[in-house]
């Protein structure tokens, strides 16, 4: 039997780990209702995030600087792929909401998926 303090702490992670869930999944769901755009570059721009704050503490020894660094310039990249890719995405749907006449013109926009973009709908990088 373990001691109750390992019960504790696994109901903590539990916690924690849905509350990280419901924060992408409230982000995804959000860009969605307002846009009509499938998002999906919301997690990924979390992990990035993550991975960026996670990298800055390492190279600096510094945890508070890596929660003033990591957001701004998670923000600033989405600010940036916001403006140059879902803008122009949701004016070339035209209105048109998810799969009603063509589904493949709505399509994640992650870091994964970037090129297919820029590639399949003929924008310019």
């Amino acid at each position: 039997m373990f001691p109750l303090s390992v019960y504790v702490t696994q109901a903590m992670h539990g916690v924690v780990s849905g509350m990280l869930l419901f924060l992408v999944a409230s982000g995804l769901t959000l860009v969605f209702g307002m846009m009509g755009i499938l998002n999906i570059a919301h997690a990924g721009f979390y992990m990035l995030g993550a991975y960026l704050a996670y990298s800055t503490v390492h190279a600096t020894g510094d945890f508070w600087l890596s929660l003033l660094v990591a957001p701004r310039v998670v923000g600033a990249l989405g600010a940036l792929v916001e403006r140059f890719l879902l803008r122009r995405t949701h004016a070339f749907e035209q209105g048109q909401r998810l799969g009603e006449e063509d589904p493949d013109r709505t399509l994640s926009i992650g870091p994964w998926s970037l090129r297919s973009l820029v590639l399949r709908e003929g924008f310019e990088v």
